[in-house]
């Protein structure tokens, strides 16, 4: 059970990192643009991002 909780912990605050990221790309680029969706991928692709989950 605890790995199970610890797991949905780690789901619970990677959602809020990529809601952050998207709100922040949205607002440098505008919502949904070409440019924003390719800042929002760079970011949650990189390799510092990934390695911390």
């Amino acid at each position: 059970m605890k790995v199970k909780k610890e797991y949905e912990y780690g789901q619970s605050k990677r959602k809020k990192i990529e809601q952050a990221v998207r709100a922040a790309a949205n607002a440098v680029y505008g919502s949904g643009t070409s440019k924003a969706n390719s800042l929002y991928n760079d970011i949650i692709n990189s390799n510092s991002y990934s390695n911390s989950f």
